[in-house]
């Protein structure tokens, strides 16, 4: 579970800045997506030029987990699903599901599962949000030659608000057509008014229903899904 979605290699390489330029708002000279891991950056950059204090540098990166990533990754996963939706269920479930869901083991299996992609948002050296997406059998609401599933999608509560999510949201969009995937489908809690409003900006709409174990409760989840449009062929 997270603020938004509720679902359910090799060495680390930095996502690499080749230059940072100046100006209002600086400039970033950076590799292609795909590269090493790198997905795109997030928020704009401004520096101290001609020796003048300029604003605080504040950088979000959107790349690919690395197996490095997976001790990080799993109390990250475990926070937000906590802070998101402890508050609202028993302490037992809540437990039952952490238990069962997250744990560096757990992360390290998904990182490395073929039709899995898991994205991070990275703020310096902190993760502040990440999403996985997954490929495999929808539920039957969902029609699609292709489907792929943004199957967790969480944003820590103190970066409301920044519009990251809605650039994770394009990341991942972005794996999705990478992946010629024709809809993309997800689970949302009937009870998070938020995420639904959030979900349905994105273009998602409601088109059934399943069901979610959470410990020993099973509670009911919207379906929505969203076309994807066919990436732009490169010239």
């Amino acid at each position: 579970m997270a603020p938004f979605v509720r679902a359910d290699p090799t060495k680390s390489q930095e996502p690499l800045v080749i230059g940072i330029g100046f100006g209002q708002p600086s400039h970033l000279i950076c590799p292609t997506a795909g590269q090493r891991g790198f997905v795109g950056f997030v928020g704009q950059v401004e520096m101290v030029e001609n020796g003048r204090k300029g604003p605080t540098l504040h950088m979000h990166i959107i790349r690919h987990a690395t197996l490095d990533d997976a001790k990080s990754l799993a109390l990250l996963a475990e926070q937000t699903f906590r802070d998101t939706f402890g508050p609202v269920n028993t302490a037992e479930n809540m437990a039952l599901f952490c238990q069962s869901t997250y744990g560096e083991s757990l992360q390290t299996a998904e990182i490395s599962t073929p039709n899995m992609v898991t994205l991070l948002v990275d703020h310096q050296t902190e993760l502040i949000g990440y999403a996985q997406l997954h490929w495999g059998e929808p539920p039957a609401c969902v029609t699609a030659k292709r489907p792929g599933e943004i199957q967790r999608f969480y944003i820590l509560s103190g970066w409301h608000g920044q519009g990251i999510a809605q650039r994770l949201m394009n990341a991942c969009i972005a794996e999705m057509q990478q992946k010629a995937t024709d809809v993309v489908w997800l689970g949302v809690w009937e009870s998070n008014p938020k995420a639904i409003a959030f979900y349905q900006k994105c273009g998602f709409v409601a088109v059934g229903e399943q069901i979610f174990p959470l410990g020993n409760d099973l509670q009911r989840d919207i379906v929505m899904a969203r076309q994807v449009a066919a990436a732009a062929a490169r010239s």
